[in-house]
């Protein structure tokens, strides 16, 4: 009856039912549930009960709409030490998500394109990965907590400010936090938690036409590579959603399977950093009053022969003797570097003169630098040059060979095969040129040298290089 309030009196009943319909099948249907008044104790006016007419007013419906939880991890390499990696993001493909294959099944998976070719590294980079978080279900949720598996060849970096912003925290192998790096097999962090803040919360996905958005947030997370730069294999470095929000529909969190779409893997491989330094005399200068006459040697890189000057005894006073040494520096290995300095270390009996080598600089401990390939970029195989200038110093007992090194000094890499600046004559980063000044003296063409050069001659059959001051 109406009341003098003129509202209505009612009476409620409550009925719980258990949902076991499956959100996939379902995910673009309502269910829905009717109930209406069976058997009542008049003659309703309007209505007849139990008869199911879904048009009279003692019937009524309730939908419902089933959502599932669904997030999806994928892991890319972003940087490796100051260089930013942009061509591994992924590319999200939402085209086919939620609708039913020729199979009649359901789609729950986003399609995701991202090379996974190794990036290529040297031992001792320090590589930077980001984790993303993708929500492809239609609830909204939190990845709670997300576990990175340590592999050999990388090494957690506790101090790292990423991983120091991102809140990772080091596991031993029986699951318990350790700060030993040596002992750390995985890593973890609750960066994404929903104790951390609401803010953290991944919307869901609307399944709409023309909607291709997934939302997602990201982690990221930084190693150092410890794989031996002799090592051949691909050091593989996962990473899986360990705690989650939800029940998901497609995967298990931290039960490491491959397969399931809260779990990605990126790879890397440690390659050789490699630069060979050789050196040759491409040409002799001898100048006698004023007039200069250039001779070239023809030798190159290859060659093993010696550059020879001949002098005449009376003329010596006026004349001056110009060396002109060739540097080059080769990419041998399989990364690319830089040669950011080169030394030259000058013989006894042999000056630098700044006028001819404006780009080299001479230091106080005698040798002379240069860092004019510093910013030339050497990829494996590529090769670059400098040029150096040395003056005889006149005197007539500074005869004989004059042996001029040259060595890579500073570079970008570890080098697999030799140690910048070490002065280690074995290393193919270092290498020598020869030279041989001489005194002809009368007709009878005597010739002055030390006895090293006569060794050197019989021993090793040298090509000489011969050059004359004639008398006039």
């Amino acid at each position: 009856a109406v009341s003098s309030d003129k509202t209505l009196d009612y009476k409620d009943l409550q009925v719980q039912f258990e949902v076991v319909a499956d959100p996939i099948e379902y995910a673009d249907k309502l269910i829905t549930n009717w109930a209406e008044i069976s058997e009542d104790s008049n003659n309703d006016i309007d209505s007849t009960p139990g008869n199911e007419d879904k048009k009279e007013d003692d019937i009524d419906y309730e939908p419902v709409e089933l959502t599932y939880f669904d997030l999806s991890l994928r892991k890319f390499i972003t940087k490796v030490n100051e260089t930013d990696y942009n061509n591994r993001v992924p590319q999200v493909d939402t085209s086919k998500l939620g609708k039913v294959d020729e199979n009649g099944k359901r789609i729950t998976s986003a399609t995701y394109k991202h090379t996974k070719d190794p990036v290529i590294v040297e031992t001792g980079n320090t590589v930077e990965y980001t984790i993303r978080i993708y929500n492809e279900g239609t609830m909204a949720g939190y990845a709670n907590e997300i576990t990175d598996n340590i592999p050999a060849g990388l090494e957690f970096l506790p101090k790292n400010k990423t991983n120091t912003a991102y809140k990772w925290v080091m596991l031993d192998e029986k699951g318990e936090m350790t700060q030993d790096v040596s002992k750390a097999v995985k890593s973890t962090t609750n960066y994404l938690s929903e104790d951390n803040g609401t803010s953290n919360i991944i919307a869901a996905y609307q399944n709409e036409e023309g909607n291709t958005v997934l939302d997602y947030k990201d982690v990221k997370v930084a190693f150092k590579v410890v794989e031996p730069n002799t090592s051949e294999r691909v050091v593989i470095n996962t990473a899986e959603i360990s705690k989650d929000s939800g029940d998901d529909i497609d995967s298990t969190p931290d039960n490491n399977k491959d397969g399931e779409d809260d779990l990605d893997k990126e790879y890397l491989k440690v390659q050789t950093f490699d630069l060979a330094l050789k050196k040759w005399v491409t040409a002799t200068k001898v100048t006698y009053n004023g007039k200069t006459k250039t001779t070239k040697t023809g030798f190159n890189e290859d060659s093993t022969g010696i550059a020879k000057v001949d002098l005449v005894g009376k003329k010596l006073k006026n004349t001056t003797v110009k060396f002109v040494y060739k540097i080059k520096v080769i990419n041998e290995g399989q990364v690319a570097g830089y040669a950011y300095e080169v030394k030259d270390y000058i013989p006894s009996g042999l000056k630098f003169v700044k006028a001819d080598n404006p780009k080299w600089t001479l230091q106080k401990d005698g040798t002379a630098t240069t860092d004019q390939l510093k910013d030339t970029l050497l990829q494996p195989g590529e090769s670059a040059t400098v040029e150096i200038v040395l003056t005889w110093k006149k005197s007539t007992t500074n005869m004989g060979v004059k042996t001029n090194w040259a060595e890579i000094s500073k570079d970008s890499g570890d080098d697999i095969d030799s140690t910048p600046d070490n002065k280690k004559k074995s290393e193919d980063d270092m290498d020598d040129a020869k030279v041989i000044l001489s005194i002809k003296t009368g007709s009878a063409q005597m010739y002055i040298v030390l006895a090293l050069t006569s060794v050197l001659i019989v021993a090793g059959g040298t090509y000489m290089i011969k050059r004359r001051v004639l008398d006039r």
